[in-house]
């Protein structure tokens, strides 16, 4: 079985919800409106079109290019996130998510975030929460609350990614620098000009969304 077989309903139910958020904070959208997603791809913006929702002018900037046919309001750059190839307030809307607690540690969070504050007047950022018991990208509980060292070990075999992708030990190197997930206060320090909305699941803080809409 492919992790992403098993992602895959996961995140269509929990981004249904995060549409219909960033939709009602957003609800002025536009076909003129220039929202620049930082990491993304066409899924996000694939099911706001089945859901009925807007589509703005898209420029979606990853560090790999894109392998689909682009539709007709849909830009692609490859590009790094932490130096994003735009003019400040290029952008309406700056959209990220699940992205910032992959981009290592808390200096690198930290410019990747004022570019996304440098690039928009207006942005909307997701991220997995910290407190949260069970780490999504790992698929096993508890595990994110233990130091970088314990973690190591327990990577390949006991955690649902180490079983399913059978990763090398570089690809569980690369998997340990690169996650950090965050805290609530974290990201209200990292947005300090936004409110944080909370997503929950089961009655506990899944993720934090720091949204900012200019007025």
């Amino acid at each position: 079985m492919n992790i992403q077989e098993i992602y895959r309903p996961i995140l269509t139910h929990f981004r249904r919800q995060r549409l219909k958020l960033f939709y009602s904070y957003f609800n002025q959208l536009s076909e003129s409106t220039r929202l620049l997603d930082i990491g993304g791809g066409l899924f996000f913006w694939n099911l706001a079109k089945t859901q009925g929702f807007k589509l703005p002018q898209v420029t979606i900037v990853n560090i790999y290019p894109n392998r689909d046919e682009l539709p007709e309001n849909f830009t692609w750059v490859v590009a790094d996130g932490k130096k994003l190839p735009f003019d400040d307030e290029s952008f309406d809307i700056a959209f990220c998510n699940s992205v910032i607690e992959h981009v290592g540690d808390w200096e690198a969070q930290n410019i990747f975030a004022q570019e996304i504050k440098r690039i928009a007047p207006n942005y909307f950022v997701q991220t997995p929460s910290q407190s949260f018991p069970i780490e999504p990208h790992l698929l096993a509980p508890f595990i994110h609350w233990l130091p970088k060292d314990t973690q190591r070990p327990l990577l390949r075999n006991f955690t649902g990614w180490g079983i399913i992708t059978r990763p090398t030990r570089e690809e569980c190197e690369q998997m340990l620098q690169e996650l950090k997930l965050l805290t609530r206060s974290e990201m209200s320090e990292l947005f300090p000009d936004s409110k944080i909305e909370v997503e929950k699941s089961w009655g506990l803080e899944k993720s934090l969304i720091a949204i900012k809409k200019s007025q």
